[in-house]
């Protein structure tokens, strides 16, 4: 078992911040890691703000051709029934990029299985570009979410754009932020409220990409969602185009509003 007991603050201007209760990036595979303090970030970055209770970035290996010089992926690091127990907080100071949030980590490249987060979420301050959190992760490619449980509250308080960049998207959901390409979710199941006073929420996955396919299997949410508008128990936004959505069983038990009285509730 790995063990982090210790607070993690980090405060500054940089490019990119990635930061973690264990570790900044992990291309490993991991069993029972476990976060048990806060994590903190009060932060600029030109690049990406990245920060999850576990890791700051999960992804896969990678090595390099060394004929053409082009970066490939290579084998799968899972994370198997890790925990964080420590609230994870972002607040951006005027941060020149993004912000990637999540209770284990950032980027899901990788199975993940049987892990849980227990602990609150809190995105704060103003970021110029977009925002992305998860209650377990936000990004997916080609992976399994199997038995994963989320029982954090999330909040999400933070401005994302500028007058130059007003489109930037603001995705939550309670497992991932999107559904990605070729990704399954079975039996996860979200406990945490969530509570943005900006767009795209939902108990599971907060944005599903066009030109995908996705299964979502026995997945229920129980926690009540509130958002500026597109709020969801399941999903908030499946894009069109070519996207293959399943979903079989799933269930939401959890309240569903907008502030936004003239948006649609989906």
């Amino acid at each position: 078992e790995i063990l982090n007991k210790g607070v993690v603050n980090v405060e500054g201007s940089y490019t990119t911040v990635g930061v973690g209760g264990i570790g900044g990036q992990n291309r490993m595979p991991m069993n029972a890691a476990k976060n048990e303090a806060a994590v903190n970030v009060k932060a600029s970055a030109s690049s990406a703000i990245s920060a999850g209770g576990l890791f700051g970035y999960h992804v896969r290996h990678y090595y390099k051709n060394a004929k053409e010089g082009i970066v490939m992926e290579g084998g799968n690091g899972p994370l198997i029934d890790c925990v964080n127990n420590g609230k994870v907080t972002v607040e951006g100071v005027n941060s020149g990029g993004s912000a990637h949030v999540g209770g284990i980590a950032r980027q899901g490249q990788n199975d993940m299985i049987g892990c849980i987060n227990n602990g609150e979420i809190e995105v704060k301050g103003s970021f110029k570009s977009s925002i992305y959190v998860g209650g377990l992760i936000t990004v997916n490619s080609a992976c399994l979410r199997e038995d994963c449980v989320n029982n954090g509250n999330i909040n999400v308080s933070a401005n994302a754009g500028d007058s130059t960049t007003t489109g930037s998207d603001v995705f939550i959901g309670g497992i991932c932020y999107s559904g990605g390409s070729n990704t399954t979710y079975r039996r996860c199941v979200n406990n945490g409220d969530i509570t943005t006073s900006i767009h795209y929420a939902a108990g599971i996955v907060g944005n599903v990409n066009q030109h995908c396919d996705f299964m979502m299997v026995r997945c229920i949410n129980t926690g009540d969602i509130t958002a500026r508008e597109m709020a969801g128990g399941l999903i908030s936004r499946i894009l069109g185009g070519k996207a293959n959505v399943i979903m079989y069983k799933c269930a939401n038990t959890g309240n569903i509003s907008t502030t936004d009285k003239a948006s649609e509730k989906y």
